[in-house]
């Protein structure tokens, strides 16, 4: 690893993100989905120093069910992209697990497919959707608390640790048990322009779950981009 990585103040000791493969049941998501809340894309700007001068930064607007808007998120400009990515996959993961509950529901529509590999998939997958959506949750719990107007300082603790896991496919793996070799990595700030090659490339042999089959009515895949799904402040994830 070169010496023009840039690296955290202090490395990652610990996972906040929890380890378990727990999944996310039907009617424990309808029970939840009354409560959540949208979000908008980030937008940058400037904004005054409270030690003078300005810095830039983005803010993420917030809406309730009917759209209305309940105020913004701030967020680190560096790590805008990262944000997108992780709503994204919260909603890929959402209708993934959301189109295999319907196959269960439907078995007539895929009569090579047993009811067993339907139904693991549909667990597979809604154990992905908990977690990054867990993620989200904990990532704005700290956005909430961080004070990067007034100490400057945009370094994220949980939003690094779920870049880092999320790109060596270490969300079920406890801190302990991340090989020797990769320590390194927890040491840098995944977010810095010098080391988005480290942290944007996927490995070929990554596993995936089976792709989900395709409703029979088409829903907007521009529509899911922009609105990204998560719990309201009520609820404990």
């Amino acid at each position: 690893m070169s010496d023009s990585h840039q690296r955290r103040a202090t490395p990652i000791r610990a996972f906040v993100i929890p380890s378990d493969g727990r999944t996310i049941g039907p009617q424990e998501w309808a029970s939840r989905e009354l409560h959540a809340v949208w979000y908008g894309l980030p937008e940058e700007g400037e904004y005054p120093h409270p030690a003078g001068g300005t810095y830039r930064r983005c803010k993420v607007e917030v809406f309730d069910g009917n759209q209305e808007s309940l105020g913004y998120l701030p967020l680190p400009a560096r790590y805008a992209s990262h944000w997108v990515q992780l709503c994204y996959s919260v909603v890929y993961w959402m209708t993934q697990w959301k189109a295999w509950g319907r196959e269960l529901g439907e078995p007539a529509r895929v009569p090579r497919q047993p009811a067993g590999f339907v139904t693991a998939c549909m667990n597979n997958t809604g154990a992905r959707f908990l977690k990054y959506l867990t993620a989200r949750r904990l990532i704005i719990d700290e956005l909430l608390e961080h004070e990067m107007s007034k100490d400057g300082s945009d370094e994220l603790l949980v939003f690094d640790e779920f870049i880092i896991r999320d790109r060596f496919d270490w969300l079920w793996t406890e801190y302990k048990d991340v090989p020797d070799r990769d320590l390194k990595y927890l040491g840098l700030s995944p977010a810095h322009a010098g080391n988005e090659r480290t942290f944007t490339k996927r490995d070929s042999g990554r596993s995936q779950e089976p792709e989900a089959p395709r409703p029979r009515r088409n829903a907007s895949s521009t529509d899911a981009a922009h609105e990204h799904l998560d719990l309201g402040q009520d609820q404990p994830l």
